[in-house]
């Protein structure tokens, strides 16, 4: 009998080598005595991030799937792929996501909140890593966008019902 996994944890990744060892050992750490899902994603990277990811899995013991997925396309979609991925409930809530970038959260929120799914805010403890490529202008722009482009996918959904 096999036995099924409490949850699933997706990692998305994309030009990561510098700073992802680091993420495979705290992850390690902290889920060493859960029934856990890692599934680590990579987003297209051109500088060995997957390989490196698999070798610090290897090492530490952790069991961990690694998607490789050949194109850059953003932290949504990489989300997506992986939560796809790991089966389940998902699929009603990501497979029509259209945001591929930073506001897919955003739609993921709207989206449960129509399929009438509870939404409970988790604390996490953030902090900030050297080599962050986020720029808050030219991010924030597309972000907002994008946002905006949601709402109109999620307006015309419901006009067509």
């Amino acid at each position: 009998m096999t036995a099924t996994r409490r949850w699933s944890i997706v990692v998305p990744m994309w030009n990561e080598s510098a700073r992802i060892e680091a993420t495979v050992a705290t992850l390690a750490d902290a889920f060493a005595d859960d029934d856990v899902e890692l599934i680590f994603v990579d987003d297209g990277s051109d500088d060995g991030t997957a390989d490196i990811v698999e070798r610090a899995c290897k090492e530490a013991g952790l069991d961990a799937d690694v998607l490789r997925l050949t194109e850059n396309r953003g932290k949504g979609a990489a989300v997506r792929a992986g939560l796809l991925a790991a089966g389940g409930v998902v699929p009603p809530l990501f497979g029509p996501l259209v945001a591929a970038g930073f506001a897919f959260d955003v739609e993921v929120l709207a989206r449960a909140d129509r399929l009438g799914m509870v939404v409970t805010e988790v604390p996490i403890v953030w902090h900030h890593v050297e080599g962050s490529r986020l720029s808050p202008l030219r991010d924030g722009v597309k972000t907002f966008r994008e946002a905006w482009r949601v709402r109109r996918v999620l307006n015309s959904e419901r006009v067509r019902r």
